[in-house]
This record gives C-alpha cells, sequence and structure tokens, in this order.
C-alpha cells in the first residue's frame, strides 16, 4: 500500500511570483530556494516522488496545493525514475498555463522531445546564472537552454 507525498512546504512568503521547486536530492532543492529567494520568488519546495514510496497527490489525486496555487515550477528530471515523467506529465496535463522550467541531462531530452513541449529546459549542470535566464525565459517564451 502506498502512502500520499506530502504536499509542498512553503519555505518563503515573498510578494514574488509563487514558484514550486520539486527536486529529489535535498542539497540541489535547497540551493534553488536559496536563488530563487534571494531574487524574491515566493518558495514551497517537494522532494518530489523519488524521496519516498509515497505516491505524488498530482499523480494519485489530480490535485497538489503547491502546484495549483504556483505561478511557476521547476521540476528536475532524473533518467532513472519514471515516476518523474509522470509527474511532469501530470504538471502540465493538469496546469497547462503555468510555466515549467524543468532541469534534465541533455541525452534525455534528446532522447524523449515530446516529454518537454511547452517547457523551458535547462540542461545539467546548471548554475545559478543558467537557472535564473531559465525562470525569466520560462514567464516569456519557452526555450531550450544552450551549453
Amino acid at each position: 500500500m502506498s502512502r500520499r507525498l506530502p504536499m509542498p512546504i512553503w519555505t518563503s512568503e515573498s510578494a514574488g511570483p509563487r514558484v514550486v521547486i520539486e527536486v529529489t536530492d535535498f542539497a540541489k532543492r535547497e540551493a534553488f530556494a536559496s536563488i530563487l529567494t534571494s531574487r524574491g520568488y515566493a518558495v514551497r519546495t517537494c522532494a518530489g516522488p523519488e524521496a519516498t514510496d509515497d505516491r505524488c497527490p498530482l499523480v494519485e489525486f489530480g490535485h497538489c496545493d503547491g502546484v495549483g496555487r504556483a505561478d511557476m515550477v521547476v521540476h528536475s528530471m532524473r533518467q532513472h525514475d519514471p515516476r518523474n515523467r509522470e509527474v511532469l506529465a501530470q504538471i502540465r496535463a493538469l496546469h497547462p498555463e503555468t510555466p515549467v522550467v524543468v532541469e534534465a541531462p541533455r541525452p534525455l531530452v534528446e532522447a524523449r522531445p515530446d516529454d518537454y513541449v511547452g517547457c523551458t529546459v535547462v540542461f545539467q549542470p546548471v548554475t545559478r546564472e543558467r537557472l535564473l535566464e531559465a525562470l525569466d525565459a520560462a514567464l516569456g517564451t519557452p526555450v531550450v537552454d544552450q551549453p
């Protein structure tokens, strides 16, 4: 029996755009949150489906308080776990108006380009500058980050 993954937790109540950061790696998630908070974004973090055996509420129930109230989502894609693709597909299907920035390895994007249609992709490794550029691009026209 699987449990439900807890809803994302707000780490900042800034008046700026609301961003949900879904990244399994704790250090990376906290670094992204720090970068965005310092830029004035209100941030909510989520460890994503790989963090536990719990089911993502977006996948299980078609609803997530974090994504439902977000102005933007930052989603980290890892090659080895198909649950990431499932969550990304649900975000795009249920919230097509919400910009999504996806951090992903270039080979994964090249192998499965349809998974990223409508998303702004920032290739790994991600730097502060590249992350902020991707967020700015996501608020405008989706683009694919160049190395």
